[in-house]
C-alpha cells in the first residue's frame, strides 16, 4: 500500500529507497530459512507464516532468487549467494545448497536483543538431509509468572554452555535493553569454496537466571567463552569451544534435539542422532579424550530440561543432550557433527586424534567413504 501510494504521488526517489530497503529485509528473511522452509526461532521470534508468504512477496517485487528460495527451486532463478552472514546482527548461515537435502547452520554472536532477547549468544540450530536436528525450543510464553518461561530464556533452553549451572545474564544490563542500532559488527566470518568459517566470544558473566535481577546478586565474570564453527562444505561441521578461566569449574555443553530425533547410542564422548521422520542420522562427537559425562533428559520439570515449542502456548517433551566436564578451569573442547542420510553407517565416519607441536595443538583426520580432511586446533 506504501509503495503504491507513494508511486501515485510520483515520488520515485522515496520508491526506490524503500524497496532497497524492503530488499535487504527479505534477503535476510530468505538467507536464515531452513532447508524445510520454515524459519528458526530466534529469540522471542515467533514467525507464524512460512515460504509460501515469502514466495508471493517476492514473485510482485520480481524478486526472483528470493522466489526460488520460496519455492524450493520450483520458479525463479537459483540465487548468486549459499552462505550468508549478517555481522550488524551476529548471524551466520552455513549452508551447503538451496535443495531440501541442504546441509545448515545457523550461529548465532551477536549482542542482546532487548526485551525480547535470549540468553543465547554462541547458540545455534543445524539441519541436514531433510531433518532438523539442532534446534531452538523457542519462547512459549510471555507470562513472567510461569515457571516455563526462564526455562525458554535462559541459557537452559539454548545449544550454548553451562558454567557451575548458571547461565549467560546479558539481561540484566540496563543498555542491552534498549540495544543501539549501529554497523559495528558482532563475531568474525570468512568464506570460501572450501569452508566457511564463524567466532564469537561471551564474556558477560553467568549467574542462577532470573527475568529480573535481584539485589544484591551479581554475575560470575571468571569464565570466558569462545566458539569457533568451521564447515567443511559440503559435508559436515567442526566446533570447538574455548573456555577461559583461574578456577574450576563445571561446563555443561547443551544441544536440544528436535521432537521427533532420538539418540540411538551414546557412550564417554559422543551420541548418534536419529531423525524417526527420514532416519536420516548424525554423528555428534566430543573430539577430547578428558572425561565426560553424557546424559539425555526429555521432559524433566525439576530442573526443567528437555522442552521444545513449536508455537504459542504449546510445548512438547524432546531430547536434550548434556555433555559435562567437571573440574576444570580452561579447556578446549572440538566438537563434531556430521550428518548422514538414510541408509549410512555413522561407524563409517572415523576421527584419529594427536598431539600436533608444530601447532601447539590437537590434529584430527575425519574421513568418510574417499574423503579425508585434517583439522589443527591451535
Amino acid at each position: 500500500v506504501t509503495r503504491s501510494l507513494l508511486r501515485q504521488f510520483g515520488q520515485t526517489t522515496v520508491i526506490n529507497d524503500l524497496d532497497k530497503m524492503l530488499r535487504q529485509m527479505y534477503e535476510f528473511l530468505a538467507a536464515v530459512i531452513r532447508p524445510d522452509r520454515t524459519f528458526p526461532q530466534l529469540n522471542d521470534g515467533f514467525i507464524l507464516w512460512d515460504a509460501e508468504r515469502l514466495g508471493e512477496i517476492a514473485n510482485v517485487s520480481g524478486w526472483h532468487d528470493i522466489e526460488y528460495i520460496a519455492s524450493g527451486g520450483s520458479v525463479g532463478s537459483e540465487p548468486d549467494f549459499c552462505s550468508q552472514s549478517f555481522p550488524n546482527a551476529g548471524f551466520h548461515i552455513m549452508r551447503s545448497d538451496w535443495g531440501n537435502d541442504a546441509r545448515y547452520l545457523i550461529a548465532d554472536t551477536g549482542p542482546y536483543g532487548g526485551p525480547h532477547g535470549h540468553e543465547d549468544k554462541l547458540s545455534f540450530e543445524a539441519f541436514a538431509y531433510g531433518a532438523p536436528f539442532i534446534v531452538d525450543p523457542g519462547s512459549y510464553t510471555y507470562d513472567s509468572r510461569d515457571k516455563f518461561r526462564d526455562y525458554f530464556v535462559g541459557s537452559s533452553g539454548h545449544n550454548t554452555v553451562l558454567v557451575d549451572g548458571k547461565s549467560q545474564i546479558r539481561r540484566w544490563v540496563d543498555s542491552h535493553m534498549v540495544p543501539a542500532v549501529h554497523d559495528t559488527s558482532h563475531g568474525w566470518w570468512a568464506s570460501n569454496d572450501v569452508c566457511d568459517f564463524a567466532s564469537g566470544q561471551y564474556d558477560e558473566g553467568y549467574a542462577d537466571f532470573t527475568l529480573l535481577r535481584l539485589a544484591g546478586v551479581s554475575p560470575e565474570r571468571d569464565v570466558v567463552h569462545r566458539r569457533d564453527f568451521v564447515f567443511a562444505k559440503p559435508d559436515y561441521w567442526v566446533i570447538v569451544d574455548h573456555l577461559s578461566a583461574t578456577r574450576m569449574h563445571d561446563y555443561s555443553f547443551l544441544f536440544h534435539l528436535a521432537p521427533d530425533v532420538v539418540v540411538d547410542n551414546r557412550d564417554g564422548t559422543s551420541a548418534i542422532l536419529r531423525s524417526k521422520a527420514n532416519d536420516a542420522r548424525m554423528v555428534l562427537k566430543a573430539l577430547i579424550d578428558d572425561d565426560i559425562e553424557v546424559t539425555v533428559v526429555v521432559g524433566e520439570e525439576s530442573p526443567i530440561q528437555g522442552w521444545y515449542s513449536p508455537d504459542h502456548h504449546r510445548k512438547c517433551p524432546a531430547p536434550t543432550v548434556e555433555f559435562k566436564v567437571s573440574g576444570a578451569s580452561t579447556l578446549r573442547v572440538p566438537w563434531l557433527l556430521f550428518p548422514l542420510p538414510a541408509g549410512e553407517d555413522p561407524l563409517n565416519v572415523r576421527v584419529i586424534s594427536s598431539q600436533s607441536e608444530l601447532a601447539q595443538g590437537n590434529e584430527f583426520v575425519i574421513s568418510h567413504d574417499q574423503k579425508r580432511d585434517t583439522f589443527r586446533v591451535d
